[in-house]
């Protein structure tokens, strides 16, 4: 059964829904039970706090103020985000709209943590990495599907335009501007001997 476009943006939606929540859920777990910790393998589960001091601003400066600033600058983000997310519906961009519906939902559960806590829960840690959590896996998820989608885009319109290159070398240099090349029974050049290609000008 073929799914129509907008079945695949419910089911698009459903997917971003659980991840949500199941986000919510791991974190509010972990706060409530700072002590609670599990380990599976080489991935260890544990609550910890980040406070997100970046974008080269110094303790010095406090909590409230760089919590303040990163919500801001988070809000203008979603604004931006859901502006490509209306022209990605409004172009039936599937890869698109799923990259950003991960990357909005994933940033939102952790602006959420921002606004209520001053930082945001963490819970997932991976050797030689950071600790980090499910709504960070959405948003890098997300820039993953969005940057293969554009990488494979530019090669198809690479191997168009170089297909495109070989076939013009085949024009007569005294072929104009509105002269198309035809060849009798084919749509593309041959160079089998005794081709008769001929010019159709209009």
């Amino acid at each position: 059964m073929k799914i129509s476009f907008w079945g695949k943006i419910f089911l698009f939606n459903l997917l971003g829904l659980f991840l949500f929540f199941s986000d919510r859920f791991l974190k509010y777990l972990f706060y409530k039970n700072p002590s609670l910790s599990w380990d599976f393998y080489f991935i260890k589960f544990y609550f910890q706090k980040n406070f997100g001091f970046a974008f080269g601003l110094p303790q010095s400066i406090g909590i409230d103020f760089n919590q303040f600033f990163l919500i801001i600058l988070v809000v203008l983000i979603f604004l931006i985000l859901i502006h490509f997310l209306v022209k990605a519906v409004e172009q039936k961009n599937l890869p698109v709209i799923s990259g950003l519906i991960l990357i909005i939902v994933g940033a939102f559960s952790n602006l959420i943590d921002r606004i209520r806590f001053g930082f945001v829960v963490d819970y997932i840690n991976l050797p030689f990495f950071t600790v980090f959590n499910l709504g960070d896996m959405m948003i890098v998820m997300g820039m993953i599907i969005i940057l293969i989608k554009y990488f494979y885009q530019n090669k198809i319109l690479n191997l168009k335009s170089k297909s495109w290159r070989q076939a013009s070398s085949w024009v007569p240099q005294n072929c104009g501007t509105k002269d198309l090349l035809k060849y009798p029974g084919d749509s593309s050049p041959s160079t089998s001997s005794g081709s008769e290609w001929h010019i159709i000008r209009f």
